[in-house]
């Protein structure tokens, strides 16, 4: 048969998947393997999953998802967990936790950050506080000028209705002259009292 024939009376062709075109005159198998995705002996059929290339000689890489890989180019159909990239050739960092341990990085982060803010605001509360606490000299002028204030309102209160009284029950009381001198005539009623 010629080259690209195969079988009774040379009548078959070869599969056009067949490198070279090449295949035995008598089986029909291709003689140099087959083009890429397809499987010998006589590449009808592709590849098998996890390969690929000519003859389907090359296995598809670890890093596509369950080693499954286009059976023409070997790129990967999807990433394996871990691995990025149009090839899956990255292989990426990833940190699996569960819940829990991601709850206690969160609780533990925000304890952290609560305690140093108060460590930083602390100071600033204390001079805040003793602020309040301890009047200035301005505040304890006006505190010491409001004290009097008050007192001369009450005394003046007081002396007002002390004075109120003294009149109502105030009774002119003429004092008793001795005939023999005249000392008395112009003393008023206390310096009378007084004198006695």
């Amino acid at each position: 048969c010629q080259s690209g024939q195969w079988g009774r009376n040379c009548t078959s062709s070869c599969n056009f998947n067949c490198f070279d075109s090449d295949c035995d005159s008598q089986r029909g198998s291709c003689l140099f393997g087959c083009v890429e995705g397809y499987r010998p002996p006589h590449c009808t059929e592709t590849c098998v999953n996890g390969t690929y290339g000519q003859s389907c000689s090359s296995r598809c890489s670890s890093s596509c998802e369950n080693a499954e890989c286009d059976p023409f180019k070997g790129s990967c159909y999807k990433c394996a967990v871990g691995y990025e990239g149009p090839n899956c050739e990255l292989k990426t960092f990833s940190v699996e936790m569960n819940s829990f341990r991601i709850g206690y990085a969160i609780g533990t982060l925000v304890t952290f950050l609560i305690i140093l803010a108060l460590l930083l605001v602390k100071p600033y509360l204390v001079q805040w506080r003793e602020k309040f606490e301890k009047p200035s000299i301005y505040d304890q002028a006006d505190a010491l000028y409001e004290a009097r204030h008050n007192y001369n309102d009450t005394v003046e209160e007081d002396n007002y209705q002390d004075r109120e009284d003294i009149y109502q029950n105030c009774v002119v009381i003429q004092p008793e002259v001795d005939q023999g001198t005249e000392e008395y005539q112009n003393l008023s009623e206390y310096e009378f009292v007084k004198s006695k």
